[in-house]
């Protein structure tokens, strides 16, 4: 975890420098908004995972920080259409871009952020690179429409796993590739790189679900969230199997009209807890971790940067399912 940490304070400066460029180039009057939204403090695990991924498979070209800023660009530009769904009023503790610059200006500004990232992807002149943040778009859109239509349905996890693929797997896993393309990886490199990836971010998305349920003053956010905004997550869906089928059914009603009371949400938050299903969601999480870690076995790096890269992304399994220690 330390060097993990280290490492990410090491490169956040390049990053940073990288993701102001590509801010910088932005027209005049879309500047000020997506500047606010870079600048909210993310800790750009995106563009760390493009470089890391590229140190690891023999890539030294500096280049790859510019890459990683159009990764980090679309990550931020779908967060400003999430906030704006959402109605949120903040993103990491200040005001969202959207209640700061008007819904129109984000979502303008959004769309702008997601073009230039594109034209900074087709300047590579590789064109493997503009296919990959294709996919991961579609593949988010796909995901947030899918949790939108899924809310307040307990349809089970099999629905939860391809919304949180689109949610948060989908651009990890671009990550990764950007990376391994960057690097001119063969193509069973790639695929280990993008089992990474994927299977990364989908153990954070399901980590961030199980600490919905820790306490508010760890987490900065209300404890038991997606119980009221009818989000269908692991922790929720073993408690509604615990019940008996006529608490069952009832939990299901108020569950698809939003209508539980703060009473009610404390009391699942309890229940949740005391029957273990925060730990049980993080033993799914692990599921997922171990095959990450399994493909960084299929890397093979060729050098001591790269052994050293792969050991530092080994790392950031462990941060990911640290993050609810």
């Amino acid at each position: 975890m330390l060097q993990f940490a280290t490492i990410l304070a090491k490169e956040r400066p390049a990053i940073n420098r990288a993701v102001d460029s590509l801010t910088n180039s932005l027209p005049e009057h879309v500047r000020p908004a997506a500047a606010y939204a870079l600048g909210s403090g993310g800790k750009r695990l995106r563009p760390l995972l493009v470089v890391l991924m590229a140190r690891a498979m023999g890539c030294q070209d500096d280049g790859v920080y510019a890459l990683g800023a159009t990764a980090e660009l679309f990550h931020v530009a779908t967060l400003l259409h999430d906030d704006i769904l959402d109605n949120a009023d903040l993103r990491r503790g200040r005001e969202s871009t959207h209640r700061r610059f008007g819904v129109p200006c984000t979502l303008l500004t959004a769309d702008a952020m997601f073009s230039r990232a594109f034209q900074a992807l087709a300047e590579t002149g590789d064109p493997r690179c503009v296919s990959c943040l294709c996919r991961a778009v579609i593949g988010t859109v796909d995901g947030e429409i899918m949790e939108i239509d899924n809310q307040g349905r307990t349809n089970g996890l099999e629905d939860y796993y391809k919304i949180i693929e689109g949610k948060t797997a989908y651009l990890l896993r671009a990550s990764c590739e950007l990376g391994a393309i960057k690097a001119n990886a063969d193509e069973a490199r790639i695929q280990a790189a993008c089992d990474y990836g994927y299977n990364l971010g989908m153990a954070f998305q399901i980590v961030d679900d199980a600490l919905d349920f820790a306490p508010s003053e760890k987490t900065g956010k209300p404890e038991g969230g997606d119980i009221l905004e009818g989000k269908f997550t692991p922790p929720i869906c073993y408690y509604m199997e615990s019940l008996d089928p006529e608490s069952r059914n009832a939990f299901r009603s108020k569950f698809a009209a939003l209508s539980f009371s703060e009473e009610e949400r404390a009391a699942i938050v309890e229940a949740v807890r005391a029957n273990g299903f925060q730990e049980r969601t993080l033993r799914l999480a692990d599921t997922f971790l171990d095959k990450a870690s399994n493909a960084l076995d299929r890397i093979a790096p060729e050098s001591s940067q790269g052994v050293r890269a792969v050991s530092v992304l080994r790392e950031a399994v462990s941060f990911v399912r640290n993050r609810a220690s």
